[in-house]
């Protein structure tokens, strides 16, 4: 009966870690590093929207619209029920589709990110 559980011992989540970090750097403006750990992270957890969205972000900063395309819907195949997550990739769509001219996508996407959605 002398166990005691050990609370200074901090759990943490190397997926809410990493988002943390990754978060930060987009706050920063640091593109580059941005678009170079947001495409680790997606390799080692390539079900986690948020770091497509990162990517994605981090690409359409980059004048890549296309990829950054491709990226963010691909994000859409892992959403569960992430509304405000879905909302900001919807919005990155929107703002790749504008810069490349695809005014219809741009608008369905748009469309998408309503109040109450």
């Amino acid at each position: 009966q002398d166990e005691v559980p050990i609370q200074n011992e901090i759990k943490t989540n190397p997926i809410e870690e990493l988002k943390g970090q990754l978060a930060e750097l987009m706050v920063q403006n640091k593109i580059s590093e941005l678009t170079e750990r947001s495409e680790e992270a997606m390799e080692n957890y390539p079900s986690q929207p948020y770091f497509y969205y990162l990517n994605g972000h981090a690409l359409n900063k980059n004048g890549k619209y296309k990829e950054a395309v491709e990226v963010l819907e691909a994000a859409l195949d892992y959403m569960l029920d992430d509304v405000p997550l879905l909302k900001n990739i919807y919005q990155e769509l929107v703002d790749a589709h504008t810069a490349l001219n695809n005014y219809s996508e741009a608008n369905m996407y748009l469309r998408k990110i309503k109040p109450g959605f």
